[in-house]
């Protein structure tokens, strides 16, 4: 029987300058020590897990259960973040994993010894030039995948050229279309929310992932989905997140009152009908 394969890394290397980093200052200016904490209590779950962790709410409250703080001051960090790109906001709001590119290059460099399938690395981030970091076929994972030279004219494009791309990621990528007719209006409510904050979707796969997301965690209810959408700005979140219990019972037991309210004034014009004839 073939030994499980090991995403997990025993140790990490940390940059000793990582809290003067222009990423990483807002979110440590907000939360002082208990901020640079849970950053530190994040990086090693993503690194105990591989490279990556899904930002569940039952890991959110174990982050504030280990560091002592209220869930909330959490999910400000971790948004934080996000919103400043130390995480990569694609990932996140697609898929509520927090992750970077930076983060899967030290941990491809950790394990560059392994053979590990592409296929077996979800949510893996791909570089400027469109290029898997890691193939797609078996090979190691230290396997280089991008020519050094390759590295350096990317780095050396003229500046119009960046300017160009930069412009071109801002430009509408979907249609209403491409959603159930139900869900169109939280979907653009949600889109035109990211766009504000600048962290609008750089393709429609992203888009359509985020579609996805909405249409789980909402339990292809639109009326959930609004709230879903409605919370996540009022809290000022860079992501989607499911409605807890009491919330669903809320929204479940308005959906009733409105029908059962419906029904009686269906069943009054009936008689009313009849008493006229």
């Amino acid at each position: 029987m073939a030994r499980p394969i090991k995403f997990g890394i025993d140790y990490f290397p940390v940059d000793v300058d990582i809290f003067d980093d222009e990423k990483v200052i807002p979110v440590s200016s907000e939360f002082g020590a208990q901020g640079e904490a849970i950053i530190i209590r994040l990086l090693c779950s993503i690194y105990r897990n591989g490279y990556y962790v899904e930002c569940t709410e039952s890991f959110i409250y174990k982050i504030a259960k280990q560091a002592n703080v209220n869930h909330e001051v959490v999910l400000g960090v971790i948004t934080g973040l996000v919103k400043w790109g130390f995480f990569d906001e694609g990932v996140y709001s697609a898929y509520n994993v927090i992750s970077s590119a930076g983060i899967q290059a030290r941990w491809k460099e950790a394990v560059r010894k392994r053979t590990i399938s592409r296929d077996l690395l979800p949510f893996w981030i791909e570089n400027e030039g469109g290029k898997k970091i890691v193939s797609a076929e078996e090979t190691p994972v230290s396997a280089p995948e991008i020519p050094q030279n390759d590295m350096e004219t990317t780095s050396k494009r003229p500046e119009t050229t960046q300017k160009k791309r930069k412009e071109n990621i801002y430009k509408e990528i979907y249609k209403e279309s491409d959603f159930d007719p139900a869900f169109v209006e939280p979907m653009k409510t949600w889109l035109a929310y990211k766009k504000q904050r600048r962290e609008s979707y750089k393709t429609a796969q992203s888009v359509r992932a985020c579609y996805e997301n909405l249409l789980e965690i909402s339990r292809g209810s639109p009326e959930q989905a609004k709230k879903i959408v409605n919370k996540a700005m009022a809290n000022n979140w860079a992501g989607l997140f499911p409605l807890k219990d009491y919330e669903l019972n809320k929204t479940q037991n308005g959906s009733n009152s409105n029908t059962a309210i419906q029904g009686k004034n269906q069943a009054t014009g009936t008689r009313s009908t009849t008493l006229q004839a």
